[in-house]
């Protein structure tokens, strides 16, 4: 998805690409765009869970191993990689990150 995009905002000399010249519009665009291709990585990582390992976490043994027998409490967990840009992962990576060059 993301590649149609960078496609297509590409500037070429052979064809004129009139929504590169609309201004705000052109702006609202791109957040739109924006926000089409990051709910498609969303909605990739809440249907793939299991290539994430997601059953690996801890919230739903510990229900179990307390003998909760409701589920709702315990909800279902979508798990986010660290390279998702923006989820707490990513955030704790690059912090770590910054932590060690100023040490």
């Amino acid at each position: 998805m993301i590649e149609f995009y960078a496609y297509r905002f590409q500037n070429r000399d052979t064809e004129q690409a009139c929504f590169l010249f609309s201004k705000r519009l052109f702006q609202q665009l791109l957040v739109d765009v924006h926000s089409i291709v990051e709910s498609t990585r969303l909605y990739y990582y809440r249907t793939h869970q299991k290539e994430v390992r997601a059953d690996m976490y801890k919230e739903i043994e510990e229900a179990v191993l307390r003998g909760d027998t409701n589920p709702a409490p315990v909800g279902k967990h979508i798990v986010l990689p660290s390279s998702f840009t923006g989820g707490a992962r990513y955030m704790f990576q690059n912090y770590q990150d910054d932590m060690a060059i100023c040490r």
